[in-house]
């Protein structure tokens, strides 16, 4: 009987286990926020290029690939940066608003990113994130490439229209990306809307 209790005690109960992984998911989300702060301290006054590089890696890394439905439970949801870190989960508009949001706070003028819609070689809704130095010359911020690769070398992705908090941009130019229609003012994208509001 005495050992039969022993095993009995020695034995986690459903809700012991779910403890143990509910303090498992808590610990992982603090050490992804702690890692977040720790790159923002790094990044502060280094060179814009490694800023860029940097804040692609880290949300590649932090972020697992999951779809909305899965993470989210709907066809469409877009979540802000501090959602994203909390779940350690996203798809790609995640990756790129976290991305976004994160390149606009270490100073980067927001009329430099834009947040781009585009098609992959499978002819797959996809979306990156798109930064613009003074020179014009662009580059793309992907979750699916550890690489920042200058636009032009992105020839397996077709873009179809861009935004930030300022402007919506029509892939529609001769030169595709942001060599089409620029129409000012807050886009007309509800998702984008609702997230600034959440921000």
């Amino acid at each position: 009987t005495s050992r039969a209790v022993d095993q009995l005690e020695s034995t986690p109960t459903a809700a012991g286990r779910a403890s143990t992984q509910l303090s498992f998911v808590e610990r992982a989300a603090q050490s992804r926020g702690d890692n977040f702060e720790a790159l923002k301290q790094e990044l502060r006054g280094k060179p814009l290029s490694f800023q860029i590089n940097r804040v692609n890696s880290f949300f590649n890394h932090n972020i697992r690939y999951t779809s909305d439905m899965k993470n989210q439970g709907q066809n469409d949801y877009w979540q802000t940066r501090s959602e994203s870190l909390n779940l350690g989960k996203g798809d790609c508009e995640d990756y790129a608003l976290a991305k976004y949001q994160t390149l606009k706070e270490l100073g980067i003028p927001e009329k430099d990113l834009h947040v781009f819609y585009v098609k992959n070689k499978n002819n797959i809704a996809h979306m990156v994130l798109v930064h613009t130095n003074a020179e014009g010359k662009s580059v793309v911020l992907d979750n699916e490439s550890s690489l920042v690769l200058p636009m032009e070398k992105r020839k397996d992705l077709k873009p179809v229209f861009g935004f930030n908090k300022g402007e919506l941009v029509l892939a529609n130019g001769p030169n595709g990306w942001l060599s089409g229609e620029h129409r000012p003012g807050p886009p007309n994208l509800k998702r984008f809307n609702d997230l600034l509001q959440r921000m």
